[in-house]
């Protein structure tokens, strides 16, 4: 996913998050459930809404895809640059492929190692299907 600058992501609530066991006190993203709006394929999306509490390696994954997602690379990020969020340029930390996702329900993908640093972002990209979303400014 290498660099990239995406201000707008900033505030948005996405259909997916890491939840990781009760032991690993890690939280980050937006909680995985149906929302109403979408999100598209082709460009990668970031959840600013909610950073990263700790550092530590992300085991499980869940997301709430409206329809079938095709290719789904799940990753971290943090700024390398930029003021103020519609400025940020962020950088890739790690990433993981879980590959085609069935649509229409959550989804809970285990056994997985995507290493996180505190105030660090998640964030997805997948090359087809719906993703559940909120608009700008939507609190949960």
């Amino acid at each position: 996913m290498g660099f990239l600058q995406r201000g707008f992501a900033y505030g948005n609530k996405r259909g997916f998050a890491s939840i990781n066991p009760p032991e690993s006190g890690i939280d980050i993203g937006s909680d995985p459930i149906e929302r109403e709006d979408m999100v598209f394929p082709g460009s990668t999306y970031i959840d600013m809404a909610n950073p990263a509490n700790a550092s530590g390696t992300l085991n499980t994954i869940q997301v709430f895809p409206l329809q079938d997602l095709f290719s789904l690379k799940v990753a971290t990020f943090y700024r390398i640059g930029g003021e103020y969020p519609w400025e940020y340029t962020l950088k890739c930390r790690d990433s993981v492929l879980i590959g085609d996702v069935p649509g229409g329900a959550l989804r809970t993908y285990n056994g997985l190692t995507l290493a996180v640093e505190a105030e660090d972002w998640i964030g997805c990209y997948f090359f087809e299907g719906l993703l559940c979303s909120s608009p700008f400014g939507y609190t949960a």
